[in-house]
């Protein structure tokens, strides 16, 4: 078995904020697929910064593993 590259990740301008489902404590993200790559895509993770002011610790908000087709997600509770 050999191992393949790393997938890329999605382009800067591939994800967008829905601005009509979004709100001030949620919003609505959507992005487009990743291009084919040697591998499977298996799905998406989506991060956020732990704090409103840019903080370099991350928390898991969607993980999207096993559903690939999911391609948008609604953060609650900013």
């Amino acid at each position: 078995m050999a191992a393949s590259s790393l997938p890329l990740a999605p382009a800067a301008d591939s994800m967008r904020k829905d601005v009509a489902a979004s709100n001030k404590t949620s919003i609505f993200l959507e992005w487009d697929k990743v291009a084919d790559q040697e591998v499977e895509m298996t799905g998406y993770l989506l991060w956020m910064a732990a704090n409103a002011k840019g903080s370099d610790t991350f928390v898991l908000v969607m993980n999207g593993t096993s559903r690939p087709e999911r391609t948008e997600f609604l953060v609650k509770g900013l």
